[in-house]
């Protein structure tokens, strides 16, 4: 959902902010960015996540 979340927000910058609008310039461009970090810090977490899950089962 994450990276689906960031291709519509750079997909929208793109577009000239048509589906979400933006509140400043580049708005969209900055959401895209902190979702790609977003996507980033998750998947350094997975195998902290994956582990604990297993834990759980």
């Amino acid at each position: 959902m994450i990276y689906m979340q960031a291709l519509r927000f750079i997909t929208d910058y793109i577009s000239d902010d048509v589906y979400y609008g933006a509140r400043y310039p580049k708005h969209n461009l900055v959401r895209a960015t902190n979702q790609s970090i977003l996507l980033q810090r998750l998947l350094e977490k997975e195998p902290a996540l994956s582990a604990r899950q297993e834990i759980i089962q």
